[in-house]
C-alpha cells in the first residue's frame, strides 16, 4: 500500500516537472533587451520573407525553431515581420503634451465662467500655448510603428521558461536574490 502510494506520488511529480520545462516563449529581442513576447494561445500577426500579405493567426505551441499555429508551421527564418503593440518614450511625452494643452484650455475656460462671472471668451496667449502644445503632441502620440523587422537588430528566438529571458527569472548570482 505505501509503496504504490510512494509510485503514484513520485509519478505525478515527474510528470508535473516535465511539462513546468516544456513550457516555452516566442520573445522579440533587441540587441539583449526584450521588447515583446508571445506564449501559446496568443494572438500573432507576422509577414513571410517576400511575401507581401499580413498573416494574423494565433500560436498552438513553440518548439525549437518553429511556431505551430493552427493552420501552419512556421520557421523563425521564413519570418520578415513582426506585429505587435509597442511603447515608447515619444508616445507618453505626445500624450503629455496633448493633455496640457487641451487641460490648460479647459482650466482657462472654467476660470473665466465660475471665477470671474464672465461669458466663455479665447484668451489668445492661452489659445497659443494650448495649440501649440496640442498640435506637437498630436504627431507624437498618433504616429507610432506597427512591427518590427526581423534581422541583425530585432531577433526571434523561443527561449523556455527557465531562461534568463523569460519572465519573472532571477538570477541566482546577483546579491540579494
Amino acid at each position: 500500500m505505501r509503496a504504490t502510494l510512494f509510485s503514484i506520488i513520485f509519478f505525478l511529480l515527474l510528470s508535473t516537472a516535465q511539462e513546468v520545462e516544456a513550457q516555452r516563449q516566442l520573445v522579440v529581442v533587441k540587441y539583449n533587451e526584450v521588447v515583446a513576447r508571445f506564449s501559446p494561445g496568443q494572438a500573432f500577426d507576422f509577414k513571410y520573407k517576400g511575401n507581401k500579405d499580413k498573416i494574423a493567426t494565433y500560436i498552438q505551441s513553440l518548439s525549437d525553431t518553429a511556431i505551430v499555429t493552427y493552420n501552419d508551421t512556421v520557421s523563425l527564418y521564413e519570418i520578415d515581420r513582426i506585429y505587435f503593440e509597442q511603447h515608447t518614450v515619444r508616445r507618453t511625452i505626445g500624450a503629455a503634451l496633448i493633455i496640457v494643452g487641451v487641460g490648460r484650455f479647459m482650466i482657462d475656460q472654467i476660470n473665466n465662467m465660475a471665477v470671474h462671472g464672465n461669458k466663455p471668451s479665447l484668451d489668445e496667449e492661452v489659445n497659443q500655448f494650448s495649440l501649440t502644445t496640442t498640435a506637437i503632441g498630436l504627431p507624437l502620440f498618433l504616429i507610432k510603428k506597427k512591427s518590427r523587422k526581423i534581422q541583425y537588430k530585432y531577433k526571434a528566438i523561443i527561449v523556455k521558461q527557465n531562461s534568463h529571458l523569460s519572465e519573472g527569472y532571477t538570477s541566482p548570482y546577483l546579491p540579494g536574490n
